[in-house]
């Protein structure tokens, strides 16, 4: 039982500086919150699930390439594959998650982002938020393809 406790005690240390160090800073408090400053740390943030109840500051334009087509928007090292034609996946996305969180934009832009998802619903840089804050970002040249309930900032807001 000792040995399974301790192991389970570096799994949950070493996980959590995993998600540290996926971001350009801060620790995702109010005080600290984790740093966006380029267009890797927003695709971190768009498949962190676990992340999403936390708190989040633009550092930088984030500022995507004209062409969709050039643009590694799955992050996984591979310019044009299948998922790349798909865009940017939206944050808060879950099947039972959304965004809980707060994102300030800190007067920054995201710009040239693209999401094509036609037959998905909820499609937008935040698909889901709920009870969440996000303000201050200006958006820009942003092209979202979806089924319903389909918007540049969000999908779909609860407040």
């Amino acid at each position: 039982m000792k040995t399974f406790i301790c192991l389970l005690a570096s799994i949950i240390i070493l996980s959590t500086s995993v998600v540290a160090d996926s971001y350009s800073g801060g620790n995702g408090t109010p005080g600290t919150p984790y740093q966006i400053s380029n267009t890797k740390d927003l695709m971190v943030l768009s498949t962190s699930q676990y992340d999403w109840d936390k708190h989040y500051v633009l550092t930088e334009n984030i500022i995507f390439d004209t062409d969709p087509a050039k643009v590694d928007w799955n992050n996984n090292g591979k310019v044009g594959d299948k998922k790349d034609k798909l865009g940017f996946t939206p944050i808060g996305t879950g099947k039972r998650t959304k965004f809980t969180g707060t994102f300030d934009g800190n007067g920054f832009t995201i710009g040239n982002l693209y999401i094509n998802r036609p037959r998905k619903d909820r499609m937008g840089l935040f698909a889901k938020v709920d009870h969440s804050i996000i303000k201050n970002v200006l958006l820009l040249g942003v092209i979202v393809k979806g089924k319903k309930h389909v918007g540049g900032l969000t999908g779909t807001s609860i407040t």
